[in-house]
Protein backbone atom coordinates (compact mmCIF):
# COMPACT_ATOMS: atom_id res chain seq x y z
CA UNK A 1 0.00 0.00 0.00
CA UNK A 2 1.34 3.70 -0.80
CA UNK A 3 1.63 6.35 1.48
CA UNK A 4 -0.60 8.08 0.29
CA UNK A 5 -3.67 5.22 0.48
CA UNK A 6 -2.32 4.91 3.96
CA UNK A 7 -2.91 8.07 4.83
CA UNK A 8 -6.51 7.89 3.82
CA UNK A 9 -7.04 4.66 5.34
CA UNK A 10 -6.03 6.41 8.54
CA UNK A 11 -8.43 8.95 7.83
CA UNK A 12 -11.49 6.84 7.40
CA UNK A 13 -10.74 4.96 10.39
CA UNK A 14 -10.19 8.34 13.01
CA UNK A 15 -14.20 9.24 11.01
CA UNK A 16 -15.87 6.12 11.76
CA UNK A 17 -15.29 6.92 15.18
CA UNK A 18 -17.21 10.34 15.14
CA UNK A 19 -20.86 10.37 15.77
CA UNK A 20 -21.26 14.01 16.15
CA UNK A 21 -22.86 15.06 12.65
CA UNK A 22 -22.33 18.71 13.24
CA UNK A 23 -18.71 17.95 13.81
CA UNK A 24 -18.93 15.54 10.53
CA UNK A 25 -20.35 18.72 8.48
CA UNK A 26 -17.78 21.16 10.17
CA UNK A 27 -14.93 18.88 8.51
CA UNK A 28 -16.85 18.15 5.22
CA UNK A 29 -17.25 22.15 4.65
CA UNK A 30 -13.48 22.30 5.39
CA UNK A 31 -12.78 19.81 2.33
CA UNK A 32 -15.36 20.70 0.37
CA UNK A 33 -13.39 24.71 0.91
CA UNK A 34 -9.92 22.92 -0.48
CA UNK A 35 -11.92 21.62 -3.88
CA UNK A 36 -14.19 25.35 -4.52
CA UNK A 37 -10.03 26.86 -3.90
CA UNK A 38 -8.46 24.10 -6.36
CA UNK A 39 -11.05 24.79 -8.64
CA UNK A 40 -10.45 28.53 -8.39
CA UNK A 41 -7.14 27.89 -9.12
CA UNK A 42 -7.46 26.05 -12.01
CA UNK A 43 -9.81 29.01 -13.41
CA UNK A 44 -7.26 31.79 -13.42
CA UNK A 45 -4.37 29.35 -15.19
CA UNK A 46 -3.00 30.83 -17.89
CA UNK A 47 -4.04 29.42 -21.20
CA UNK A 48 -0.49 28.94 -22.18
CA UNK A 49 1.64 25.66 -20.36
CA UNK A 50 4.77 27.84 -20.58
CA UNK A 51 3.52 30.47 -17.92
CA UNK A 52 2.60 27.25 -15.68
CA UNK A 53 4.31 26.53 -12.28
CA UNK A 54 4.62 22.60 -12.81
CA UNK A 55 5.17 21.85 -9.39
CA UNK A 56 2.68 23.93 -7.89
CA UNK A 57 0.11 22.17 -10.52
CA UNK A 58 1.02 18.53 -9.06
CA UNK A 59 1.28 20.09 -5.59
CA UNK A 60 -2.68 21.38 -5.97
CA UNK A 61 -3.81 18.11 -7.62
CA UNK A 62 -2.52 16.09 -4.85
CA UNK A 63 -4.31 17.91 -2.53
CA UNK A 64 -7.27 17.96 -4.36
CA UNK A 65 -7.34 14.22 -4.82
CA UNK A 66 -6.96 13.85 -1.06
CA UNK A 67 -9.70 16.71 -0.09
CA UNK A 68 -12.02 15.06 -2.55
CA UNK A 69 -11.30 11.29 -1.06
CA UNK A 70 -12.15 12.33 2.38
CA UNK A 71 -15.52 14.40 1.55
CA UNK A 72 -16.71 10.83 -0.11
CA UNK A 73 -15.60 9.39 3.50
CA UNK A 74 -17.11 11.70 5.40
CA UNK A 75 -20.27 11.94 3.48
CA UNK A 76 -20.60 8.58 3.74
CA UNK A 77 -20.09 8.40 7.39
CA UNK A 78 -23.31 11.28 7.42
CA UNK A 79 -25.26 8.77 6.14
CA UNK A 80 -24.37 5.84 7.85
CA UNK A 81 -24.90 7.69 11.24
CA UNK A 82 -28.38 10.15 10.27
CA UNK A 83 -29.45 8.74 6.73
CA UNK A 84 -32.01 12.11 7.25
CA UNK A 85 -29.25 14.51 7.20
CA UNK A 86 -27.72 13.20 4.41
CA UNK A 87 -27.41 15.72 1.74
CA UNK A 88 -29.58 15.29 -1.35
CA UNK A 89 -27.02 17.20 -3.72
CA UNK A 90 -24.32 14.24 -2.48
CA UNK A 91 -24.32 12.80 -5.92
CA UNK A 92 -23.61 16.06 -7.86
CA UNK A 93 -21.34 17.24 -5.49
CA UNK A 94 -19.14 14.09 -5.93
CA UNK A 95 -19.51 14.67 -10.26
CA UNK A 96 -18.42 17.75 -9.51
CA UNK A 97 -15.34 16.38 -7.82
CA UNK A 98 -14.66 14.28 -10.53
CA UNK A 99 -14.86 16.89 -12.96
CA UNK A 100 -12.15 19.05 -11.20
CA UNK A 101 -10.10 15.94 -11.28
CA UNK A 102 -10.56 15.32 -14.49
CA UNK A 103 -9.43 18.88 -15.28
CA UNK A 104 -6.40 18.96 -13.39
CA UNK A 105 -5.17 15.61 -15.11
CA UNK A 106 -5.97 16.89 -18.14
CA UNK A 107 -3.76 20.03 -17.41
CA UNK A 108 -0.72 17.91 -16.52
CA UNK A 109 -1.32 16.12 -19.79
CA UNK A 110 -1.35 19.23 -21.59
CA UNK A 111 1.70 20.02 -19.80
CA UNK A 112 3.42 17.06 -20.54
CA UNK A 113 2.38 17.73 -24.43
CA UNK A 114 3.76 20.68 -24.34
CA UNK A 115 7.34 19.61 -22.90
CA UNK A 116 7.31 16.76 -25.86
CA UNK A 117 6.53 20.10 -28.12
CA UNK A 118 9.29 22.70 -26.66
CA UNK A 119 11.92 19.16 -27.46
CA UNK A 120 10.33 18.29 -30.53
CA UNK A 121 10.75 21.91 -31.93
CA UNK A 122 14.49 22.44 -30.48
CA UNK A 123 15.40 18.87 -32.38
CA UNK A 124 13.82 19.86 -35.46
CA UNK A 125 14.91 23.83 -35.93
CA UNK A 126 18.93 22.51 -35.44
CA UNK A 127 18.47 19.97 -38.39
CA UNK A 128 16.78 22.84 -40.21
CA UNK A 129 19.25 25.77 -39.69
CA UNK A 130 22.21 23.26 -40.82
CA UNK A 131 23.82 24.41 -44.31
CA UNK A 132 24.00 21.15 -45.52
CA UNK A 133 20.67 18.61 -44.87
CA UNK A 134 21.75 15.52 -47.03
CA UNK A 135 24.65 14.57 -45.00
CA UNK A 136 24.48 11.26 -43.58
CA UNK A 137 24.24 12.68 -40.10
CA UNK A 138 21.42 14.81 -40.86
CA UNK A 139 19.59 12.94 -41.97
CA UNK A 140 19.86 9.77 -39.12
CA UNK A 141 18.96 12.42 -36.75
CA UNK A 142 16.00 13.28 -38.75
CA UNK A 143 14.92 9.50 -39.14
CA UNK A 144 15.32 9.30 -35.52
CA UNK A 145 12.60 11.89 -34.32
CA UNK A 146 9.82 10.31 -36.58
CA UNK A 147 8.76 7.63 -33.41
CA UNK A 148 8.93 10.80 -31.53
CA UNK A 149 6.77 12.82 -33.78
CA UNK A 150 4.05 10.12 -33.96
CA UNK A 151 4.49 9.46 -30.39
CA UNK A 152 3.94 13.31 -29.71
CA UNK A 153 0.56 13.35 -32.35
CA UNK A 154 -0.73 10.35 -30.47
CA UNK A 155 -0.45 11.82 -26.89
CA UNK A 156 -2.59 15.15 -28.58
CA UNK A 157 -4.74 13.49 -30.51
CA UNK A 158 -7.44 13.84 -28.12
CA UNK A 159 -7.07 17.76 -27.22
CA UNK A 160 -7.32 18.89 -31.05
CA UNK A 161 -9.70 20.87 -29.82
CA UNK A 162 -7.58 23.15 -27.94
CA UNK A 163 -6.23 25.43 -30.42
CA UNK A 164 -2.98 25.97 -28.71
CA UNK A 165 -2.47 22.37 -29.33
CA UNK A 166 -3.40 22.59 -32.65
CA UNK A 167 -1.11 25.10 -33.03
CA UNK A 168 2.10 22.93 -32.12
CA UNK A 169 1.12 20.01 -34.06
CA UNK A 170 0.40 22.30 -37.58
CA UNK A 171 3.60 23.97 -36.36
CA UNK A 172 5.49 20.82 -36.01
CA UNK A 173 4.01 19.28 -39.24
CA UNK A 174 5.08 22.26 -41.14
CA UNK A 175 8.63 22.43 -39.89
CA UNK A 176 9.00 18.74 -40.61
CA UNK A 177 7.61 19.50 -44.36
CA UNK A 178 10.32 22.23 -44.92
CA UNK A 179 12.99 20.14 -43.75
CA UNK A 180 11.90 17.33 -46.23
CA UNK A 181 11.27 19.64 -49.23
CA UNK A 182 15.05 20.95 -48.27
CA UNK A 183 16.23 17.07 -48.74
CA UNK A 184 14.14 16.76 -52.49
CA UNK A 185 15.56 20.24 -53.85
CA UNK A 186 18.80 19.42 -52.34
CA UNK A 187 19.10 15.65 -53.74
CA UNK A 188 17.68 17.17 -57.01
CA UNK A 189 20.55 19.31 -57.46
CA UNK A 190 23.15 16.73 -56.87
CA UNK A 191 21.27 14.70 -59.73
CA UNK A 192 22.48 14.91 -63.59
CA UNK A 193 20.48 17.09 -65.09
CA UNK A 194 19.61 14.57 -67.47
CA UNK A 195 17.48 12.56 -64.63
CA UNK A 196 15.60 15.25 -63.16
CA UNK A 197 12.05 14.46 -63.78
CA UNK A 198 9.34 16.91 -64.47
CA UNK A 199 6.56 18.17 -62.63
CA UNK A 200 4.07 14.74 -61.90
CA UNK A 201 0.78 15.24 -64.66
CA UNK A 202 -1.28 13.68 -62.57
CA UNK A 203 -0.84 16.54 -59.75
CA UNK A 204 -0.76 18.81 -62.42
CA UNK A 205 -4.01 17.57 -63.71
CA UNK A 206 -5.59 16.86 -60.54
CA UNK A 207 -5.58 20.55 -59.60
CA UNK A 208 -6.99 21.88 -63.23
CA UNK A 209 -9.48 19.78 -63.43
CA UNK A 210 -10.93 19.62 -59.33
CA UNK A 211 -10.61 23.43 -58.60
CA UNK A 212 -12.63 24.41 -61.04
CA UNK A 213 -16.14 23.59 -59.87
CA UNK A 214 -15.40 23.84 -55.94
CA UNK A 215 -18.11 25.66 -54.39
CA UNK A 216 -15.98 27.94 -51.41
CA UNK A 217 -16.36 28.86 -48.13
CA UNK A 218 -16.07 32.15 -47.13
CA UNK A 219 -15.69 31.02 -43.03
CA UNK A 220 -18.90 32.01 -42.13
CA UNK A 221 -20.55 29.41 -39.87
CA UNK A 222 -23.94 30.39 -40.73
CA UNK A 223 -22.75 29.42 -44.62
CA UNK A 224 -21.11 26.16 -43.59
CA UNK A 225 -24.27 23.54 -44.08
CA UNK A 226 -24.39 25.45 -48.08
CA UNK A 227 -20.59 24.84 -48.72
CA UNK A 228 -20.62 21.52 -47.23
CA UNK A 229 -23.54 19.95 -48.90
CA UNK A 230 -21.85 20.75 -52.48
CA UNK A 231 -18.25 20.61 -51.77
CA UNK A 232 -18.94 16.38 -49.86
CA UNK A 233 -21.05 14.98 -53.00
CA UNK A 234 -17.91 16.14 -55.65
CA UNK A 235 -15.38 15.51 -53.71
CA UNK A 236 -16.70 12.01 -53.21
CA UNK A 237 -17.21 11.41 -56.71
CA UNK A 238 -13.57 11.23 -57.55
CA UNK A 239 -13.16 7.79 -56.00
CA UNK A 240 -9.34 7.88 -57.02
CA UNK A 241 -7.93 11.21 -55.02
CA UNK A 242 -5.66 10.30 -52.17
CA UNK A 243 -6.20 11.88 -48.77
CA UNK A 244 -3.47 14.87 -49.60
CA UNK A 245 -5.70 15.35 -52.62
CA UNK A 246 -8.54 15.72 -50.93
CA UNK A 247 -7.19 17.87 -47.99
CA UNK A 248 -5.40 19.65 -50.83
CA UNK A 249 -8.66 20.24 -52.76
CA UNK A 250 -10.69 21.37 -49.42
CA UNK A 251 -8.08 23.80 -48.81
CA UNK A 252 -8.02 25.63 -51.72
CA UNK A 253 -11.97 25.97 -51.16
CA UNK A 254 -11.22 28.02 -48.20
CA UNK A 255 -11.94 31.78 -49.22
CA UNK A 256 -10.13 33.22 -45.86
CA UNK A 257 -6.67 32.94 -44.20
CA UNK A 258 -8.55 31.42 -41.10
CA UNK A 259 -10.03 29.01 -42.87
CA UNK A 260 -6.68 27.68 -44.85
CA UNK A 261 -5.24 27.68 -41.43
CA UNK A 262 -7.57 25.47 -39.83
CA UNK A 263 -7.24 23.21 -42.57
CA UNK A 264 -3.48 22.88 -42.20
CA UNK A 265 -4.01 22.51 -38.55
CA UNK A 266 -6.12 19.75 -38.75
CA UNK A 267 -4.22 17.99 -41.62
CA UNK A 268 -1.13 16.91 -39.22
CA UNK A 269 -2.10 13.59 -39.30
CA UNK A 270 -2.98 13.73 -42.96
CA UNK A 271 -6.14 12.17 -42.27
CA UNK A 272 -8.70 13.87 -44.30
CA UNK A 273 -11.86 12.77 -42.58
CA UNK A 274 -10.06 13.86 -39.38
CA UNK A 275 -9.29 17.16 -41.46
CA UNK A 276 -13.49 17.21 -41.82
CA UNK A 277 -14.03 16.48 -38.44
CA UNK A 278 -11.96 19.34 -37.38
CA UNK A 279 -13.42 21.76 -39.56
CA UNK A 280 -16.86 20.68 -38.25
CA UNK A 281 -15.92 21.43 -34.44
CA UNK A 282 -15.39 24.79 -36.05
CA UNK A 283 -17.63 25.86 -38.38
CA UNK A 284 -20.71 23.20 -37.71
CA UNK A 285 -22.24 25.18 -34.85
CA UNK A 286 -26.42 25.16 -35.28
CA UNK A 287 -25.78 27.50 -31.96
CA UNK A 288 -23.51 30.31 -34.05
CA UNK A 289 -26.18 30.22 -37.32
CA UNK A 290 -29.21 30.52 -34.18
CA UNK A 291 -27.06 33.88 -32.45
CA UNK A 292 -26.56 35.00 -36.60
CA UNK A 293 -30.43 34.63 -37.17
CA UNK A 294 -31.79 36.67 -34.10
CA UNK A 295 -29.55 39.66 -34.04
CA UNK A 296 -30.51 39.48 -38.06
CA UNK A 297 -33.80 39.67 -37.18
CA UNK A 298 -32.89 42.50 -33.88
CA UNK A 299 -31.91 44.35 -36.75
CA UNK A 300 -35.32 44.52 -38.73
CA UNK A 301 -37.08 47.41 -37.97
CA UNK A 302 -41.05 48.24 -38.99
CA UNK A 303 -42.26 45.18 -39.01
CA UNK A 304 -45.85 45.21 -40.09
CA UNK A 305 -48.60 44.22 -37.64
CA UNK A 306 -51.41 43.31 -40.07
CA UNK A 307 -51.00 40.20 -41.86
CA UNK A 308 -51.81 42.07 -45.69
CA UNK A 309 -48.81 43.70 -44.48
CA UNK A 310 -46.21 40.57 -43.76
CA UNK A 311 -47.16 39.64 -47.46
CA UNK A 312 -45.23 41.79 -49.00
CA UNK A 313 -42.76 42.70 -46.07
Amino acid sequence: MSDSAAKIEIFREEISHVDDVSELNRKRGTKKTIITKAQNYLEKLDPNPEFWNYTDLVKKFDGLNIACKHYTIIAERIAIIDELDFDADYDSQVAENTAVLTAFEKQQSVYQAHLSYVNLMERLESIYSQRIVTGNATIKSFDSLSDDIEKFKKETAGFRTIELIRDWRFKIEEIVTSIRLRMDEAQEKSRPSSTIASPATSEVKYHSSLKVDLPKFDGNPVNWKNFWALFEPRIEREKHLADSEKISALQSAMVTDKSKQEVARAAVGGCYEDVVQELKLVYDRPRLVYEHHIQRFDELSDIPDSFEGLKHF
